[in-house]
Protein backbone atom coordinates (compact mmCIF):
# COMPACT_ATOMS: atom_id res chain seq x y z
CA UNK A 1 0.00 0.00 0.00
CA UNK A 2 1.37 3.44 -1.00
CA UNK A 3 1.58 6.33 1.43
CA UNK A 4 -0.16 9.59 0.51
CA UNK A 5 3.03 11.44 -0.50
CA UNK A 6 4.47 8.71 -2.72
CA UNK A 7 7.00 9.84 -5.28
CA UNK A 8 6.55 9.44 -9.02
CA UNK A 9 9.21 6.73 -8.99
CA UNK A 10 7.31 4.76 -6.34
CA UNK A 11 4.07 5.10 -8.27
CA UNK A 12 5.72 3.75 -11.42
CA UNK A 13 7.22 0.85 -9.48
CA UNK A 14 3.84 -0.17 -8.08
CA UNK A 15 2.26 0.20 -11.50
CA UNK A 16 4.86 -2.14 -13.00
CA UNK A 17 5.34 -4.72 -10.24
CA UNK A 18 2.37 -4.39 -7.87
CA UNK A 19 0.25 -7.15 -9.40
CA UNK A 20 3.20 -9.55 -9.72
CA UNK A 21 4.22 -9.02 -6.09
CA UNK A 22 0.66 -9.58 -4.85
CA UNK A 23 0.22 -12.77 -6.86
CA UNK A 24 3.56 -14.16 -5.70
CA UNK A 25 2.75 -13.28 -2.10
CA UNK A 26 -0.58 -15.10 -2.34
CA UNK A 27 1.08 -18.13 -3.94
CA UNK A 28 3.83 -18.18 -1.31
CA UNK A 29 1.30 -18.09 1.53
CA UNK A 30 -0.77 -20.91 0.03
CA UNK A 31 2.31 -23.06 -0.56
CA UNK A 32 3.43 -22.34 3.01
CA UNK A 33 0.07 -23.38 4.42
CA UNK A 34 -0.08 -26.47 2.19
CA UNK A 35 3.42 -27.76 2.87
CA UNK A 36 4.22 -26.46 6.36
CA UNK A 37 0.91 -26.42 8.20
CA UNK A 38 2.68 -27.17 11.49
CA UNK A 39 3.72 -23.49 11.53
CA UNK A 40 0.04 -22.55 11.76
CA UNK A 41 -1.49 -25.45 13.70
CA UNK A 42 -2.39 -24.26 17.20
CA UNK A 43 -0.67 -20.89 16.66
CA UNK A 44 -3.39 -18.27 17.18
CA UNK A 45 -1.09 -15.41 16.17
CA UNK A 46 -0.27 -17.00 12.80
CA UNK A 47 -3.91 -17.85 12.13
CA UNK A 48 -4.92 -14.27 12.90
CA UNK A 49 -2.33 -12.99 10.41
CA UNK A 50 -3.92 -15.25 7.78
CA UNK A 51 -7.37 -13.88 8.61
CA UNK A 52 -6.07 -10.30 8.41
CA UNK A 53 -4.49 -11.00 5.03
CA UNK A 54 -7.72 -12.49 3.70
CA UNK A 55 -9.61 -9.43 4.97
CA UNK A 56 -7.16 -7.12 3.20
CA UNK A 57 -7.67 -8.99 -0.08
CA UNK A 58 -11.45 -8.80 0.23
CA UNK A 59 -11.49 -5.02 0.65
CA UNK A 60 -8.99 -4.48 -2.16
CA UNK A 61 -9.31 -5.20 -5.87
CA UNK A 62 -12.21 -7.55 -6.71
CA UNK A 63 -9.74 -9.56 -8.82
CA UNK A 64 -8.29 -10.97 -5.57
CA UNK A 65 -11.61 -12.16 -4.09
CA UNK A 66 -11.15 -15.70 -5.46
CA UNK A 67 -7.64 -15.82 -4.01
CA UNK A 68 -8.99 -14.70 -0.63
CA UNK A 69 -11.64 -17.44 -0.75
CA UNK A 70 -8.96 -20.00 -1.70
CA UNK A 71 -6.81 -19.07 1.30
CA UNK A 72 -9.79 -19.16 3.67
CA UNK A 73 -10.94 -22.54 2.32
CA UNK A 74 -7.43 -23.98 2.63
CA UNK A 75 -7.24 -22.80 6.25
CA UNK A 76 -10.61 -24.40 7.06
CA UNK A 77 -9.57 -27.64 5.37
CA UNK A 78 -6.29 -27.81 7.28
CA UNK A 79 -7.93 -27.02 10.61
CA UNK A 80 -10.54 -29.74 10.05
CA UNK A 81 -7.85 -32.21 9.07
CA UNK A 82 -5.81 -31.37 12.15
CA UNK A 83 -8.79 -31.79 14.48
CA UNK A 84 -9.53 -35.23 13.06
CA UNK A 85 -5.97 -36.50 13.48
CA UNK A 86 -4.23 -37.43 16.69
CA UNK A 87 -0.84 -36.77 15.15
CA UNK A 88 -0.75 -34.24 12.34
CA UNK A 89 2.91 -34.94 11.53
CA UNK A 90 2.18 -38.65 11.09
CA UNK A 91 -0.32 -37.88 8.31
CA UNK A 92 2.41 -35.98 6.48
CA UNK A 93 4.97 -38.74 6.75
CA UNK A 94 2.72 -41.73 6.32
CA UNK A 95 1.21 -44.33 8.63
CA UNK A 96 3.19 -45.53 11.61
CA UNK A 97 3.85 -49.09 12.65
CA UNK A 98 1.67 -48.51 15.70
CA UNK A 99 -1.42 -48.38 13.50
CA UNK A 100 -0.82 -52.03 12.54
CA UNK A 101 -0.47 -53.28 16.11
CA UNK A 102 -2.59 -53.39 19.22
CA UNK A 103 -0.66 -52.43 22.33
CA UNK A 104 -0.12 -55.32 24.71
CA UNK A 105 -0.31 -54.42 28.39
CA UNK A 106 1.83 -56.17 30.95
CA UNK A 107 4.11 -57.45 28.20
CA UNK A 108 6.97 -59.49 29.61
CA UNK A 109 10.58 -58.61 28.90
CA UNK A 110 11.93 -60.84 26.17
CA UNK A 111 15.02 -62.96 26.63
CA UNK A 112 17.32 -61.99 23.78
CA UNK A 113 19.10 -65.33 23.91
CA UNK A 114 15.83 -67.10 23.03
CA UNK A 115 14.97 -64.96 19.99
CA UNK A 116 16.86 -65.08 16.67
CA UNK A 117 19.13 -62.05 16.16
CA UNK A 118 17.54 -61.23 12.81
CA UNK A 119 14.05 -61.01 14.35
CA UNK A 120 15.31 -58.72 17.10
CA UNK A 121 17.02 -56.47 14.53
CA UNK A 122 13.86 -56.31 12.42
CA UNK A 123 11.57 -55.41 15.32
CA UNK A 124 14.06 -52.81 16.59
CA UNK A 125 13.98 -51.33 13.09
CA UNK A 126 10.18 -51.06 13.10
CA UNK A 127 10.33 -49.30 16.48
CA UNK A 128 12.99 -46.88 15.23
CA UNK A 129 11.02 -46.13 12.08
CA UNK A 130 7.84 -45.47 14.04
CA UNK A 131 9.54 -42.81 16.17
CA UNK A 132 11.49 -41.38 13.23
CA UNK A 133 8.28 -40.89 11.24
CA UNK A 134 6.72 -38.89 14.06
CA UNK A 135 9.42 -36.18 13.96
CA UNK A 136 8.23 -32.99 12.25
CA UNK A 137 10.51 -30.44 10.55
CA UNK A 138 9.49 -27.86 13.16
CA UNK A 139 10.99 -30.13 15.83
CA UNK A 140 14.31 -30.22 14.01
CA UNK A 141 14.34 -26.42 13.70
CA UNK A 142 13.40 -26.04 17.36
CA UNK A 143 16.29 -28.32 18.31
CA UNK A 144 18.61 -26.39 15.98
CA UNK A 145 17.61 -22.80 16.78
CA UNK A 146 16.27 -23.23 20.29
CA UNK A 147 13.86 -21.03 22.19
CA UNK A 148 15.05 -17.80 20.57
CA UNK A 149 13.32 -18.51 17.27
CA UNK A 150 10.94 -21.43 16.82
CA UNK A 151 10.04 -21.93 20.49
CA UNK A 152 8.68 -19.37 22.91
CA UNK A 153 10.47 -20.85 25.95
CA UNK A 154 12.13 -24.03 27.23
CA UNK A 155 8.75 -25.61 28.07
CA UNK A 156 7.54 -24.85 24.55
CA UNK A 157 10.75 -26.34 23.16
CA UNK A 158 10.21 -29.55 25.12
CA UNK A 159 6.64 -29.82 23.81
CA UNK A 160 7.43 -28.99 20.18
CA UNK A 161 10.51 -31.23 19.97
CA UNK A 162 8.95 -34.05 21.97
CA UNK A 163 9.23 -36.70 19.24
CA UNK A 164 12.81 -35.75 18.39
CA UNK A 165 13.75 -35.90 22.07
CA UNK A 166 12.06 -39.31 22.27
CA UNK A 167 14.13 -40.51 19.32
CA UNK A 168 17.38 -39.37 20.95
CA UNK A 169 16.28 -40.90 24.26
CA UNK A 170 15.48 -44.17 22.49
CA UNK A 171 19.00 -44.29 21.02
CA UNK A 172 20.50 -43.87 24.50
CA UNK A 173 18.07 -46.41 25.98
CA UNK A 174 19.13 -49.09 23.49
CA UNK A 175 22.77 -48.25 24.16
CA UNK A 176 22.44 -48.79 27.91
CA UNK A 177 20.09 -51.76 27.45
CA UNK A 178 22.98 -53.54 25.74
CA UNK A 179 25.23 -52.93 28.73
CA UNK A 180 22.53 -53.91 31.23
CA UNK A 181 21.73 -57.21 29.50
CA UNK A 182 25.42 -58.16 29.38
CA UNK A 183 25.94 -57.36 33.07
CA UNK A 184 22.90 -59.42 34.10
CA UNK A 185 24.97 -62.55 33.56
CA UNK A 186 27.40 -63.34 36.34
CA UNK A 187 29.86 -65.69 34.60
CA UNK A 188 32.32 -64.73 31.85
CA UNK A 189 31.05 -67.22 29.29
CA UNK A 190 27.47 -66.06 29.70
CA UNK A 191 28.53 -62.45 29.24
CA UNK A 192 30.53 -63.40 26.15
CA UNK A 193 27.46 -65.10 24.66
CA UNK A 194 25.40 -61.95 25.29
CA UNK A 195 28.12 -59.86 23.63
CA UNK A 196 28.11 -62.19 20.62
CA UNK A 197 24.32 -61.94 20.43
CA UNK A 198 24.38 -58.15 20.34
CA UNK A 199 27.16 -58.15 17.74
CA UNK A 200 24.99 -60.42 15.59
CA UNK A 201 21.94 -58.15 16.10
CA UNK A 202 24.00 -55.12 15.08
CA UNK A 203 25.19 -57.02 11.98
CA UNK A 204 21.59 -57.66 10.90
CA UNK A 205 20.72 -54.01 11.56
CA UNK A 206 23.52 -53.02 9.20
CA UNK A 207 22.32 -55.49 6.57
CA UNK A 208 18.84 -53.92 6.52
CA UNK A 209 20.39 -50.42 6.64
CA UNK A 210 19.24 -49.49 10.14
CA UNK A 211 22.42 -47.58 10.92
CA UNK A 212 20.87 -45.83 13.90
CA UNK A 213 20.28 -48.97 15.98
CA UNK A 214 23.51 -50.52 14.73
CA UNK A 215 25.46 -47.50 16.03
CA UNK A 216 23.54 -47.61 19.32
CA UNK A 217 24.37 -51.29 19.90
CA UNK A 218 28.02 -50.78 18.95
CA UNK A 219 28.07 -47.82 21.34
CA UNK A 220 26.63 -50.00 24.10
CA UNK A 221 29.35 -52.58 23.55
CA UNK A 222 31.96 -49.85 23.93
CA UNK A 223 30.81 -48.16 27.14
CA UNK A 224 33.48 -48.37 29.84
CA UNK A 225 31.79 -50.93 32.15
CA UNK A 226 31.51 -53.37 29.22
CA UNK A 227 34.94 -52.72 27.71
CA UNK A 228 36.50 -53.34 31.13
CA UNK A 229 35.21 -56.94 31.16
CA UNK A 230 38.51 -58.27 29.75
CA UNK A 231 38.00 -61.92 30.73
CA UNK A 232 34.55 -61.92 29.11
CA UNK A 233 35.94 -60.38 25.91
CA UNK A 234 38.58 -63.11 25.81
CA UNK A 235 35.73 -65.63 25.55
CA UNK A 236 34.12 -63.89 22.56
CA UNK A 237 34.65 -65.78 19.31
CA UNK A 238 37.15 -64.41 16.80
CA UNK A 239 34.54 -63.99 14.05
CA UNK A 240 32.41 -61.83 16.36
CA UNK A 241 35.37 -59.66 17.34
CA UNK A 242 36.14 -59.19 13.64
CA UNK A 243 32.51 -58.27 12.93
CA UNK A 244 32.51 -55.70 15.73
CA UNK A 245 35.79 -54.18 14.53
CA UNK A 246 34.35 -53.84 11.03
CA UNK A 247 31.25 -52.03 12.32
CA UNK A 248 33.37 -49.79 14.53
CA UNK A 249 35.52 -48.85 11.52
CA UNK A 250 32.37 -48.24 9.48
CA UNK A 251 31.04 -45.73 12.03
CA UNK A 252 34.36 -44.09 12.88
CA UNK A 253 34.08 -40.28 13.01
CA UNK A 254 37.47 -40.01 11.25
CA UNK A 255 37.41 -37.66 8.27
CA UNK A 256 33.83 -36.70 9.07
CA UNK A 257 32.41 -40.25 8.97
CA UNK A 258 33.73 -40.79 5.45
CA UNK A 259 33.09 -44.59 5.37
CA UNK A 260 29.51 -44.22 6.56
CA UNK A 261 28.81 -41.29 4.23
CA UNK A 262 30.07 -43.17 1.17
CA UNK A 263 27.73 -46.08 1.81
CA UNK A 264 24.79 -43.77 2.60
CA UNK A 265 25.32 -41.81 -0.62
CA UNK A 266 25.21 -44.99 -2.74
CA UNK A 267 21.90 -46.26 -1.35
CA UNK A 268 19.13 -45.95 -3.99
CA UNK A 269 16.26 -43.70 -2.95
CA UNK A 270 13.88 -46.65 -3.38
CA UNK A 271 15.65 -48.63 -0.63
CA UNK A 272 14.54 -48.21 2.99
CA UNK A 273 17.14 -46.80 5.34
CA UNK A 274 17.36 -45.40 8.87
CA UNK A 275 20.39 -43.09 9.12
CA UNK A 276 22.54 -42.39 12.15
CA UNK A 277 20.78 -39.32 13.52
CA UNK A 278 23.91 -37.97 15.20
CA UNK A 279 25.52 -37.29 11.82
CA UNK A 280 22.33 -35.69 10.51
CA UNK A 281 22.20 -33.26 13.45
CA UNK A 282 25.93 -32.60 13.12
CA UNK A 283 25.47 -31.58 9.47
CA UNK A 284 22.56 -29.30 10.32
CA UNK A 285 24.53 -27.65 13.13
CA UNK A 286 27.45 -27.05 10.78
CA UNK A 287 25.17 -25.44 8.17
CA UNK A 288 23.57 -23.25 10.83
CA UNK A 289 26.63 -22.22 12.86
CA UNK A 290 29.10 -22.14 9.97
CA UNK A 291 27.19 -19.62 7.85
CA UNK A 292 26.08 -16.08 8.70
CA UNK A 293 22.40 -15.28 9.05
CA UNK A 294 22.89 -11.91 7.35
CA UNK A 295 25.32 -11.27 4.49
CA UNK A 296 27.81 -8.41 4.34
CA UNK A 297 25.43 -6.47 2.09
CA UNK A 298 22.73 -6.58 4.78
CA UNK A 299 20.53 -9.13 3.02
CA UNK A 300 19.37 -12.34 4.63
CA UNK A 301 21.44 -15.38 3.68
CA UNK A 302 18.81 -17.35 1.79
CA UNK A 303 21.44 -19.81 0.57
CA UNK A 304 21.94 -20.88 4.18
CA UNK A 305 18.20 -21.30 4.74
CA UNK A 306 17.86 -23.23 1.47
CA UNK A 307 20.71 -25.59 2.43
CA UNK A 308 19.12 -26.24 5.84
CA UNK A 309 15.76 -26.84 4.14
CA UNK A 310 17.31 -29.32 1.69
CA UNK A 311 18.95 -31.18 4.57
CA UNK A 312 15.67 -31.43 6.46
CA UNK A 313 14.01 -32.68 3.26
CA UNK A 314 16.48 -35.58 3.32
CA UNK A 315 14.86 -36.65 6.56
CA UNK A 316 11.51 -36.99 4.81
CA UNK A 317 13.04 -39.51 2.42
CA UNK A 318 14.11 -41.75 5.31
CA UNK A 319 10.76 -41.29 7.05
CA UNK A 320 9.05 -42.68 3.98
CA UNK A 321 11.09 -45.89 4.21
CA UNK A 322 8.92 -48.99 3.86
CA UNK A 323 10.40 -52.20 5.21
CA UNK A 324 8.89 -55.53 4.22
CA UNK A 325 8.95 -56.72 7.80
CA UNK A 326 6.00 -58.34 9.55
CA UNK A 327 5.46 -56.94 13.06
CA UNK A 328 5.68 -59.49 15.86
CA UNK A 329 3.64 -57.93 18.71
CA UNK A 330 5.30 -59.92 21.50
CA UNK A 331 8.83 -59.06 20.40
CA UNK A 332 7.90 -55.56 19.22
CA UNK A 333 6.43 -54.40 22.52
CA UNK A 334 8.96 -56.33 24.56
CA UNK A 335 11.71 -54.33 22.85
CA UNK A 336 9.75 -51.09 22.80
CA UNK A 337 9.29 -51.10 26.57
CA UNK A 338 12.97 -51.51 27.46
Amino acid sequence: MLHYDATQEELEYVEKWGLVIRLRTINTLMQWMERCWWDFQGNESMLKHVDDFVETLLVSDAAFHNAAKGIADLKSKKLASGNNSENSSATWYGPSTQSKLTNIKDIKKICIMQVPAQQIAEQLTLIDLEILRSIGPNEVLCHLWGSKSVCRDDKDKAEIAGNLNAYIKRWNTVCYWVGTEICRTLDCRGRAQAMEKFIEIAKHCKIIRNYSTMASIVGGLNIHPIRSLKKSWECVGHKYVKLLNEMEDFMKPDRNYISYRKVLADIPTSCPCIPFFGVFIQDLTFLNDGNPKVLANGLYNFTKIRDISNKINELERYQRSAYRISPNPKIFFGLKNL
